[in-house]
């Protein structure tokens, strides 16, 4: 079962007291879980986070699913990605893509 550290706990409460709207917080305290499990964030990070920012876990679960930076599994050390969006792709993105 996952679980914040005492500082993560704190990184949120401060998180939250930050914005106007609680939902605002999502985004970084989703980065916190994440660095805190390794690189990825699990169901029970998301679980957990929702449970301490009073906010639903589908709510949480929007934002998480629908940004690529939140790695849903575990990765390695190092993780690349290569952007192939229209303006990458002008600037061989797919090229380095293909050649990695």
């Amino acid at each position: 079962m996952f679980e914040l550290s005492s500082e993560g706990k704190e990184f949120v409460q401060k998180e939250l007291g930050r914005y106007e709207d609680k939902y605002s917080a999502i985004i970084p305290c989703l980065y916190r879980v994440q660095k805190e499990n390794d690189g990825w964030v699990s169901e029970e990070g998301v679980a957990h986070l929702s449970q301490l920012m009073d906010i639903p876990e589908a709510d949480i679960n929007e934002v998480f699913k629908f940004y690529t930076m939140f790695n849903q599994k575990p990765v390695g050390k190092l993780h690349v990605q290569v952007c192939t969006n229209v303006s990458c792709a002008m600037n061989g993105g797919r090229e380095l893509a293909k050649h990695i």
